[in-house]
């Protein structure tokens, strides 16, 4: 489905089926590193609980799943391989479209998500367990990037 240093389109969610994500074997050193025109930014998902490991080091992506949720927030290259290992159905959030109808509202929409995606970045750029950020999972929390934005922004969501 994709393979890494390519580029992601947008967001993922499997509806309904299997994959196996195949992380890459040395630690990834990933982030976005450019942001999307007019802001920047990623959601964390916290399922990596749920996600089983195997020997192969492959991890079972599974119904419900998000995949590569921080292509919404800023450019994002795949670092890992994802396949389908049984038939599926993945519903795709078009990063192109969402910033589109998310600068298409009236404030506070577009500068909030602005200061969500600069702050997610800043964690990403931050984090020091560089291998914990990959196309499935990022290491923090939706909590955290909302805590560590600014009062106004806060007072305003």
């Amino acid at each position: 489905i994709f393979e890494p240093q390519v580029e992601a389109k947008g967001a993922r969610f499997v509806y309904w089926g299997h994959l196996d994500y195949h992380p890459p074997s040395a630690p990834s050193l990933a982030s976005p590193t450019t942001p999307l025109t007019g802001f920047l930014s990623s959601s964390a998902n916290s399922l990596e609980e749920e996600r089983t490991q195997d020997a192969s080091n492959s991890i079972q992506v599974k119904t419900g799943d998000w995949i590569s949720e921080v292509a919404l927030w800023a450019h994002w290259q795949h670092v890992g391989w994802l396949e389908a290992s049984k038939p599926c159905e993945l519903l795709t959030l078009g990063a192109e479209s969402f910033l589109q109808i998310v600068l298409g509202h009236p404030e506070p929409l577009a500068s909030l998500a602005s200061v969500y995606s600069s702050t997610m970045l800043k964690a990403i750029e931050d984090e020091t367990r560089k291998e914990m950020v990959n196309d499935l999972h990022l290491p923090i929390q939706h909590e955290s990037i909302v805590s560590a934005m600014p009062l106004t922004a806060r007072r305003t969501m």
